[in-house]
């Protein structure tokens, strides 16, 4: 992240926090790009936005603005992508309840789905 320690300590102080996911494969960018524009729920549309957008160099900070949220929930959006990938864009329950769902059906979580 941070090249030299007085690059650190200057960025620390005008608040520029510099945190970018991996950069993301042809796939993930196509899976992502998808569940931008067309999945059923609006916070998974944006999480997969923000990602779009933080492997475009897009700075928390920036993000926070665009979303209107705080730079921690931005911060926790990439961690989750980066530790569980496409499933860490759903919510908690949105995850139980389509785990639930696909154990009774007896198929693949279909939450991952488009709508």
């Amino acid at each position: 992240m941070c090249q030299t320690g007085n690059d650190c300590n200057n960025r620390q102080k005008l608040g520029v926090h510099l945190k970018f996911i991996a950069k993301l494969t042809p796939e993930e960018e196509v899976t992502l790009t998808e569940a931008y524009r067309n999945h059923s729920l609006f916070r998974v549309r944006q999480r997969a936005h923000a990602i779009l957008l933080n492997n475009r160099r897009y700075v928390i900070a920036r993000l926070s603005e665009l979303f209107e949220s705080q730079h921690e929930t931005v911060s926790s959006w990439l961690d989750k992508w980066e530790t569980e990938g496409l499933i860490g864009l759903l919510d908690f329950s949105t995850k139980r309840e389509g785990l639930c769902a696909s154990r009774v059906e007896g198929t693949k979580p279909f939450f991952l789905g488009y709508n």
